[in-house]
């Protein structure tokens, strides 16, 4: 403009050198923290950049690093916190002043400007929707007003500014929009003038590197290559994270935590979503399956890469053609994982297809003795236990028990289920043996029963060491041993399902060890990446058993070679790391501090564990479900469990870091359930 040019340093604005605060590294341009908010509540700036950085990402460490910058004047000013921050341009008491931080702008003085967390939701969703909650729930009317929340307030010096001002509430609705929905990024970017836009300073989705920019001046260049995070490119099916969960919504069924998982920026128990930069401590472990954090740093290595690329480019069929890196995969499971005596080994992809052999495994077993021995073609019924999830096909539905809604109106066999005797931990601890021994005694009675009246048609007994989602329920080694006497003196085969609780989660690398008890056949999956089954030598005592004789168990591919992959260096981390010990002695200190919690909070009880396999109950259903929810409205992720139990399934590299973390958000939902604020 020739009457109002812009100043020749605005165009350094794009180049404006690198800052560093408390390890945070991202261009600031000492201004208040505003100037990172009203350009992104139009345009979408997430998973695009320029040769010098990732605009969205260096928003989100601006914000943190303000966070970090206002945590550091508690000394000054005693009632900044957590939960309580934020400080950028604003009303005073002294009038209107541009202050913020880092470095310091201003003559602070402790006043709180609301809309520095409102206009960063995005950026840091659990800080800043953590903020304006504790904003409005500790002063109520005096910063809560008819239009929102007041423009700034200094509790210490009990002034609080009687305005709503317009742009304030407006950069906070936009902004927590834009978290919720991406509706304003998603309705401006279909503008031809915006896209057009950031296509001239190479921002375009379709305008990336090596593509013509055009700087002030005229200067037209290319960009380089520079190494990317994935997250930062643009896919070509061209989904934003934001449209993920509605795009997916119109074929399939969602019902998970509607999380859209940003895999490059996650890391360790810190699980980032994509769609809201919203980051999250992930003791859910999907299900139990991830056995290290997120992006390892073992899988950095170029040869690493290289492996998992060559083994996923072709999904081979291992039952049939045979490559080095299976047979890598198998010596790797036996050295660090096997049994000594469970050495038979059978793979297929999935948990419920890997108890399904097993059964199947035990079916041929005990039928072909009963044909050996003139006693007829019989012997195919599996003893199970109520509570029990085995799996969701064909087999295993008649065995798992745990919610109707996985079973109801599918077809199953009536094979006997009997009581579960596990240690009731809702009862005083000197009252526990005496209930588990009735518990064993009436279950055992109720076995023994059957084999008298059924015993010829019995192919095995098949129990979870520690049943997982029937409420995380645990028995006596005492117990497992009498099934193993049991089955030993009635040609029938015990089967361990360790599918969630076994490679190391329970702080030994199978949980059965714990109890100094050995299966015939033992069920594996999730953590182990392939599913399978390892088989003892009671097996043989059938010639033609299914280990041995060819086409009786099979499958296409016989497990998935980039999975084998995968597991084969999981495995490695493992051994190298010793993380089973890890997972014993943080399993060990995540127990004790939910227990001293307990001891503070009623409404938890029966904390209970082996190793990191880690479960409390609530008073209810209703309130488990509270609980829940709540914690995920906290950033921490967890698991239900049984009728009224929450469940964790950690990394077995989880850091004691990450446990303090933890216990302190369950503790803040405690005390948040208290004050009658569920989610």
């Amino acid at each position: 403009s020739p009457t109002h040019p812009v100043a020749a340093s605005s165009w350094e604005a794009w180049t404006r050198p690198w800052f560093e605060y408390e390890g945070l590294r991202y261009i600031n341009p000492k201004a208040p923290l505003f100037i990172h908010q009203y350009s992104q509540a139009w345009f979408d700036f997430r998973g695009r950049r320029d040769r010098h950085a990732d605009y969205f990402d260096n928003s989100v460490l601006a914000t943190r690093g303000h966070l970090r910058f206002c945590l550091n004047l508690r000394s000054r000013f005693p009632h900044f916190s957590q939960e309580l921050w934020g400080i950028t341009a604003s009303d005073s008491a002294n009038g209107y002043l541009a202050w913020g931080g880092p470095p310091e702008q201003g003559p602070l003085d402790g006043t709180i400007v609301p809309c520095a967390a409102g206009g960063s939701i995005p950026f840091l969703p659990d800080e800043c929707l953590g903020a304006l909650r504790t904003m409005r729930e500790r002063f109520g009317e005096r910063v809560w007003k008819r239009y929102g929340l007041v423009d700034a307030f200094n509790p210490a010096a009990n002034w609080f500014n009687p305005d709503v001002i317009g742009i304030d509430v407006g950069i906070t609705l936009l902004m927590a929009e834009n978290a919720r929905s991406g509706f304003v990024w998603e309705t401006f970017m279909k503008n031809d003038e915006a896209r057009r836009a950031m296509s001239r300073v190479g921002l375009a989705a379709d305008c990336w590197f090596g593509n013509p920019i055009i700087f002030p001046g005229g200067v037209v260049c290319a960009a380089p290559e520079p190494e990317l995070r994935l997250s930062t490119m643009k896919n070509e099916w061209n989904i934003p994270p934001y449209a993920v969960v509605s795009d997916l919504e119109k074929h399939v069924l969602l019902d998970g935590f509607r999380i859209v998982i940003d895999l490059e920026n996650s890391r360790g128990c810190r699980l980032v979503d994509a769609s809201t930069r919203r980051e999250l401590i992930d003791l859910y472990g999907f299900y139990g399956s991830l056995p290290v954090g997120f992006n390892h740093p073992y899988f950095d290595s170029p040869a690493v890469q290289r492996e998992l690329l060559l083994a996923s480019r072709t999904k081979i069929a291992n039952a049939d053609v045979y490559s080095a890196l299976y047979a890598s995969f198998v010596d790797t499971f036996s050295r660090v994982a096997g049994l000594s005596r469970l050495e038979r080994y059978f793979f297929i992809e999935g948990g419920a297809l890997a108890v399904e052999n097993a059964l199947k495994a035990a079916m041929d077993w005990k039928v072909r003795r009963n044909l050996a021995a003139g006693r007829g073609e019989r012997g195919t019924e599996i003893l199970h236990f109520e509570h029990a999830f085995h799996g969701r096909s064909g087999y295993t539905l008649s065995l798992t028990n745990t919610d109707p809604r996985k079973t109801d109106y599918f077809a199953k066999f009536p094979w006997p289920r009997v009581s579960t005797p596990c240690i009731d931990f809702s009862l005083p601890e000197a009252q526990r043996k005496e209930n588990v021994i009735e518990r064993e005694k009436r279950a055992l009675s109720e076995i023994q029963d059957l084999i008298c009246r059924r015993g010829l048609d019995l192919a095995a007994i098949l129990i979870e060491p520690i049943q997982g989602e029937g409420g995380d329920n645990h028995f006596r080694g005492e117990w497992l041993r009498a099934l193993r006497r049991l089955c030993d003196e009635h040609e029938i085969l015990l089967i361990f399902d360790e599918v969630q609780c076994g490679l190391g989660l329970t702080g030994r690398t199978w949980c059965c060890e714990h109890f100094e008890v050995i299966p015939d056949l033992l069920a594996f999956g999730k953590k182990t990446q392939v599913c399978g089954v390892m088989a003892g030598p009671r097996l043989d005592e059938v010639a033609d058993n299914v280990f041995r004789l060819p086409g009786r168990i099979n499958s296409t591919w016989g497990g998935n070679l980039a999975d084998m992959v995968r597991s084969t260096h999981y495995l490695r981390i493992l051994e190298q790391e010793n993380l089973v010990e890890n997972a014993r002695e943080m399993g060990r200190l995540f127990l004790d501090e939910l227990r001293r919690l307990a001891l503070r909070e009623p409404l938890i009880s029966g904390v209970r564990g082996r190793g990191l396999m880690i479960a409390f109950d609530l008073p209810d259903r209703q309130i488990r479900e509270q609980f829940y929810h709540g914690l995920f409205d906290l950033g921490l992720l967890a698991i239900r469990s049984g009728e009224r139990s929450i469940r964790f399934r950690p990394v077995l590299d989880i850091k004691a870091d990450v446990i303090h973390t933890a216990t302190g958000l369950i503790h803040q939902q405690c005390r948040r359930m208290k004050a009658g604020h569920a989610v």
